[in-house]
């Protein structure tokens, strides 16, 4: 059921304004995390790659405008809740599941990822 219906102007584009100070800042933050948890922290780290991207993206009109952006509304219980069941998955399958789990954190993130418009 879909309750709130957006129509974007023809020729909408999306852009990412991820800079490479954000992407080293970042995984500064997932290293360290990872070496505290002994690498527990991965299992969610890419949840929260995908969400990080998300976040930063923006819906260009034809003119370069910004006009709106995505909004990823993932938390950490979320996160944590499906990558346990992808990694029993992963475990019973003895590996094959980890080829589905990268296409299912896509879609689990995409779920949770509205559009937001500016004001004009």
């Amino acid at each position: 059921m879909v309750e709130n219906m957006i129509t974007l102007p023809q020729g909408c584009k999306l852009q990412s304004n991820v800079s490479v100070v954000d992407i080293i800042g970042n995984v500064i933050i997932w290293i360290f995390l990872s070496i505290i948890t002994l690498g527990f922290a991965m299992f969610v780290y890419f949840y929260y790659y995908n969400r990080f991207v998300i976040n930063n993206t923006f819906i260009i009109d034809r003119d370069g405008k910004k006009i709106g952006k995505l909004k990823c509304d993932l938390n950490l219980g979320q996160a944590i809740g499906h990558g346990i069941i992808w990694i029993l998955i992963t475990i019973i399958t003895f590996g094959l599941g980890l080829f589905f789990y990268f296409y299912k954190i896509t879609s689990f993130i995409l779920n949770k990822t509205e559009i937001e418009m500016f004001d004009t």
